[in-house]
């Protein structure tokens, strides 16, 4: 089996912004993290990320924010399809440590199991060492929603056309982000030819 690993550690400074979309859809195992350490006031970190593990693999995910300085914010959405006998961790940490007022973490993460075979496990954490901060955490898995998929498939489209809508709108926040069209137009072939 293939195996992957990528590690960022990234530190960011005064009044710096730090905007991540990640999509990955790699074929074997892979381990991935993002650590980012807001070091000054104003520093600003943004994460949307999209993972689709569609083989029979292992997939890692680390988004890690530590907010060392007041006034710094996190915001991390990531994006999860398993499918084909595949697992997919997922650890979300948001630290705001002492003295760190008026600090702002915010990290969901949402994920779709298309088959029985399937696992996604999705472990988000905050660490808060200060009172004077906005902190939240979420995370949500589940299969596809029957109903959707009836619901599409009464509007005339094939159970399989109505999974890849569903999914579609899943991976569509990131998609948004891109502005060049040949890369969306791209990307939307091979996510199709995965789903």
């Amino acid at each position: 089996t293939n195996a992957f690993s990528l590690y960022n550690k990234i530190s960011l400074a005064k009044s710096s912004n730090l905007f991540l979309h990640n999509m990955f859809a790699l074929f074997g195992d892979f381990d991935y993290t993002l650590q980012t350490k807001l070091q000054a006031e104003n520093a600003n970190v943004k994460l949307q990320s999209v993972n689709i593990n569609h083989q029979d693999s292992k997939h890692s995910l680390a988004f890690i924010a530590e907010h060392n300085v007041g006034e710094t914010t996190s915001e991390f959405k990531a994006y999860h399809i398993a499918k084909n006998g595949s697992q997919t961790y997922v650890k979300t940490n948001g630290v705001i440590k002492k003295g760190a007022k008026k600090s702002s973490a915010q990290h969901n993460t949402k994920g779709i199991i298309i088959d029985k075979k399937s696992y996604i496990q999705a472990d988000p954490l905050l660490e808060i060492e200060e009172y004077d901060v906005v902190a939240g955490h979420g995370a949500s898995i589940g299969d596809l929603d029957e109903a959707e998929i009836f619901y599409l498939m009464s509007r005339g489209l094939s159970k399989a056309d109505s999974e890849r809508m569903i999914i579609g709108g899943l991976v569509s926040p990131v998609l948004s982000q891109i502005k060049d069209e040949y890369s969306i137009e791209f990307i939307e072939q091979k996510l199709m030819k995965l789903l």
